[in-house]
């Protein structure tokens, strides 16, 4: 092999090297930002590996409170890990699972409702009218207290607040 061949051959492994090590960083650098803690569900509150929404409190202390099929109620256990005040917590085992209300018709009576963790426009035209497709229906009633989704759909309903329901 002449020299010249010799020292494109060391280049190309010189290249190849690089290349391996640049992963290999690039790798490593990834696991090190991207550590998740441990037992640490993201959603759920139980500190298991299933999210759950019934019996879980806010972060002030006041405990959820969730209606069983039964009728029965079922309270929540207070604050999270302690943490009390208006700062929150930073542990994800106080967010909770988001799950639909599934309202039949009948379930939402009189010309207010007010919004619970669970609802949306579609769920309570279910529950006033028996037909989710109505939902425009107590948009266009209560359009200056609905806000915008992400997608930039006039949609977003919030825990305590009072809709219009037109009959």
């Amino acid at each position: 092999m002449s020299n010249k061949t010799q020292e494109q051959n060391k280049d190309g492994l010189a290249l190849v090297v690089g290349g391996l090590f640049i992963l290999a960083l690039a790798f490593a650098t990834y696991n090190y930002f991207n550590k998740g803690e441990a037992g640490k569900p993201f959603l759920g509150g139980s500190g298991g590996d299933t999210p759950t929404a019934q019996g879980e409190g806010d972060v002030n202390g006041n405990g959820a409170s969730t209606e069983n099929a039964d009728g029965t109620d079922e309270s929540g256990s207070g604050s999270a890990n302690g943490a009390t005040g208006t700062g929150g917590s930073s542990d994800y085992s106080t967010v909770r699972a988001w799950v639909a209300n599934d309202y039949v018709e009948g379930d939402v009576t009189g010309d207010t409702h007010a919004v619970i963790w669970g609802d949306t426009l579609w769920e309570i035209s279910e529950g006033a009218y028996g037909d989710g497709a109505n939902w425009m229906t107590i948009l266009d009633a209560n359009k200056e207290n609905v806000g915008y989704l992400p997608n930039g759909q006039q949609a977003l309903i919030v825990e305590g607040q009072v809709l219009n329901i037109p009959r």
